[in-house]
């Protein structure tokens, strides 16, 4: 830092403190205190200027320098986010492929194993309307009745990966916005706060209440 910015912002440091105590002290009860507060704050706002015309040339050249940063790492992570996209959406289709094909081969290996478990309960229950020593007739019947279709499971053929995990993301997409629930929906307050400042008093809305904030307005002299 230069001796010449150095001694700017010790002045400026000054003053800043100076203004900040008379600001702090000052009672405003009359008219002679009403218009030393107005002179107290048109020097804060000289000041406010003088601070921003300070830093501009620096904040333009940082700015700047920021800004060539900025674009060079944004072209290297888009070209690495385009290198990413496309080998999720490669992955993630041979994902869903192959859990289809072990969905398929899942559902038809469970229908063979439900159609084999029926025809052995079948003969078995066959074989028990035939006994005719009761005893036998009851274990034929316990034993087609303990006939147990098993679970077939098929793992899909996608390797599980370190680092490489799928989720599920539920989302909202509004297709009839005239029926959507009242306690899904949004009041646009920017909406409302553009037209209350173009209607004034004026202003009409069902459900809002319009009201005026003061404020002072300074400009530097």
């Amino acid at each position: 830092m230069s001796t010449d910015m150095s001694t700017d912002l010790a002045r400026h440091d000054e003053k800043h403190t100076d203004l900040l105590e008379q600001s702090w002290a000052l009672v405003v009860n009359s008219p002679d205190s009403y218009t030393l507060a107005a002179t107290i704050l048109a020097g804060a706002k000289a000041l406010t200027k003088a601070v921003v015309e300070h830093y501009a040339p620096m904040k333009r050249s940082a700015d700047s320098a920021k800004k060539t940063i900025l674009a060079s790492e944004r072209a290297e992570l888009d070209q690495l986010d385009t290198v990413e996209s496309f080998l999720k959406g490669k992955m993630l289709a041979y994902q869903q492929a192959e859990s289809r094909k072990a969905g398929i081969e899942q559902l038809r290996l469970q229908a063979e194993a439900d159609e084999a478990a029926r025809l052995e309960r079948a003969a078995l229950e066959k074989l028990a309307a035939r006994s005719k020593k009761p005893e036998t007739r009851e274990r034929y019947a316990e034993q087609a009745a303990a006939v147990i279709t098993p679970v077939v499971s098929v793992v899909s053929e996608a390797p599980k990966l370190s680092g490489i995990s799928t989720r599920k993301t539920w989302k909202a997409r509004v297709v009839h916005p005239a029926i959507v629930p009242r306690e899904f929906l949004m009041v646009d307050e920017k909406k409302l706060d553009a037209y209350a400042r173009a209607m004034k008093q004026g202003a009409r809305v069902e459900g809002v209440e319009f009201y005026a904030e003061e404020s002072l307005a300074v400009t530097a002299r």
